[in-house]
C-alpha cells in the first residue's frame, strides 16, 4: 500500500473515530463542564495507551508496532530535540482538547464542529511553509475534502443560536489551531523517531498532570474535577478511548511526510458528526449538507 493511500485510510479510522465522539463531546461537556470533561476522558485514553504501550514494548519495540524506529531497550539514543518536541506536542494538543471541550459545551454542534475539523487547513499550511510540496492530484483532492466538510456543516437557515455562541466559535477556532500545530509537530519532529502510540501516551499522561496542577491552584476557575456521576460514566469511557485511537491513527498516517493527507481527511469527521446527529436525534440534513457530504467523498476518492 502506497504512502498516500496508508495515510488515507489513517485518516478515515481517526475520522469515525473523531466523529462519534466529538457527539458524545456535546453531552459531556454540558454535563460535566469543559475543564472536567477533559480531565476524565484523557485520563480514560492514558489508561488504555498505557496498557497498550507496556504491551508493545515488553515485545519487540515501540518501532517495530507503530511506525517508528526506537525499540524498547533504545530510548537512551533518542536527541534532546525529539524529547522537547514530543512534549510541546503535549502541551499544544491538550491546551487543544480543552478549547474542544469547551466549543462544544458552549456553541452549537453545526457551528463549531466544522470550524474545528478545519485543523486540517492548519497543518496543510505549516507543512507547506515547511517545504512540502504537493502534487496538483493531491492538492484538488485536500481541497475537495476541506470544502465539503465545511459545506456539510453549515447549519440550515433556521438554526437557532443558543447562548454562548461566540464564545463556543472562538474556542473552536483555537482548538482549529492548536490541534492543527500539534499534528504538523507530531508528523515532522516525533512519529519518525518516536512511533504515534507513545508520544500520544505521554500527552494523555501529561495533560491530567497540567489539569490538576491547575485545579489545585485556581479551584474557582476550574470547578470541581471531582469523578462524574454513573450515568456519564460509559460516555467517558467511550470519548477517552475513541478520541485517543483517532490521535494514534492520526500519527500512523503522518508517516512519510503525509501529515496534511491524514489531518485534512481525519476531518472528516465533521460528516460522520453530522450523519449521526441526523440518526439519532433525528435533525434533518439540508441539500447543502448532502452535497456536502458527497463532495467530502469525492475528495478522498481522489486522494486515493
Amino acid at each position: 500500500m502506497s504512502d498516500i493511500a496508508s495515510s488515507v485510510l489513517c485518516g478515515l479510522v481517526a475520522a469515525a473515530c473523531w466523529g462519534v465522539a466529538d457527539f458524545l463531546a456535546r453531552d459531556l461537556s454540558q454535563g460535566l463542564g469543559a475543564f472536567r470533561a477533559q480531565l476524565w476522558s484523557q485520563l480514560v485514553g492514558m489508561v488504555a495507551l498505557g496498557v497498550a504501550v507496556v504491551v508493545v514494548v515488553g515485545t519487540d519495540g515501540v518501532g517495530d508496532h507503530v511506525g517508528g524506529d526506537v525499540g524498547g531497550s533504545a530510548f537512551a539514543a533518542i536527541s534532546l530535540r525529539t524529547w522537547l518536541f514530543t512534549a510541546a506536542y503535549a502541551v499544544i494538543s491538550s491546551a487543544g482538547i480543552l478549547c474542544f471541550f469547551v466549543a462544544f459545551g458552549s456553541g452549537p454542534l453545526a457551528v463549531v464542529a466544522p470550524i474545528v475539523g478545519a485543523y486540517g487547513a492548519v497543518t496543510v499550511a505549516w507543512s507547506v511553509l515547511d517545504g512540502a510540496v504537493l502534487t496538483m492530484r493531491t492538492l484538488v483532492g485536500l481541497t475537495v475534502v476541506m470544502a465539503g466538510v465545511m459545506l456539510a456543516s453549515v447549519p440550515a437557515r433556521n438554526a437557532d443560536r443558543p447562548a454562548g455562541h461566540m464564545r463556543g466559535v472562538v474556542a473552536a477556532m483555537a482548538a482549529a489551531l492548536l490541534f492543527g500545530t500539534a499534528f504538523f509537530i507530531m508528523g515532522r519532529e516525533v512519529v519518525p523517531h518516536l512511533g504515534a502510540l507513545l508520544p500520544t501516551f505521554i500527552a494523555r499522561l501529561l495533560g491530567p498532570i497540567l489539569l490538576v496542577t491547575l485545579a489545585t491552584l485556581s479551584p474557582t476557575s476550574t470547578g470541581p474535577i471531582g469523578p462524574p456521576p454513573r450515568a456519564l460514566w460509559s460516555t467517558v469511557l467511550w470519548s477517552g478511548l475513541l478520541s485517543s485511537i483517532a490521535v494514534v491513527a492520526t500519527g500512523l498516517g503522518s508517516r512519510g511526510g503525509q501529515s496534511a493527507i491524514a489531518a485534512v481527511t481525519g476531518s472528516m469527521s465533521v460528516v460522520v458528526t453530522v450523519m449521526i446527529s441526523m440518526v439519532l436525534l433525528r435533525e434533518q440534513l439540508a441539500r447543502h449538507q448532502w452535497a456536502g457530504a458527497m463532495l467530502a467523498l469525492a475528495g478522498v476518492l481522489a486522494l486515493t
